[in-house]
């Protein structure tokens, strides 16, 4: 689904829905950035109610030239803030990842590590991206 923010001008596209439970490692859907036509884009990880009682969760960003190929870790000159750790303990957090690189279709991976004593009842990401006023 593709929202315009009419404020700032900005797209926003869900990924993964929230309430999403993330117990082992989970990519989201790929975002398009040809299909949108943007320039560039950000990532929005919003980390619901977690009610698991140990483990952490390790954004990261994959890349691919097309939408069914081989995803490969984006290098870290194309990602814009730092890819954050979220703990079990930390409900309710957002946390916000950019790229800059070239390719054209992106997905966010959530690595969980020693999660255990519950369930994570929600991540949701979206993508916001600005339209290329070029095309």
């Amino acid at each position: 689904m593709k929202r315009k923010d009419l404020c700032f001008g900005t797209l926003q596209t869900v990924i993964m829905a929230m309430a999403t439970d993330v117990t082992a490692t989970t990519s989201s859907a790929a975002f398009d950035r040809t299909g949108s036509g943007t320039s560039g884009c950000k990532f929005v990880v919003n980390a619901g109610t977690l009610t698991a009682t140990a483990g952490t969760w390790t954004l990261s960003l994959t890349e691919c030239l097309t939408l069914g190929g081989t995803y490969t870790a984006v290098a870290a000159g194309q990602v814009t803030g730092s890819p954050a750790v979220i703990a079990f303990g930390d409900d309710d957090t957002v946390q916000q990842i950019g790229y800059a690189g070239l390719l054209p279709f992106v997905k966010v991976v959530l690595t969980a590590a020693a999660v255990s004593g519950g369930t994570t009842n929600g991540f949701g990401i979206t993508c916001e991206s600005l339209p290329d006023l070029s095309v």
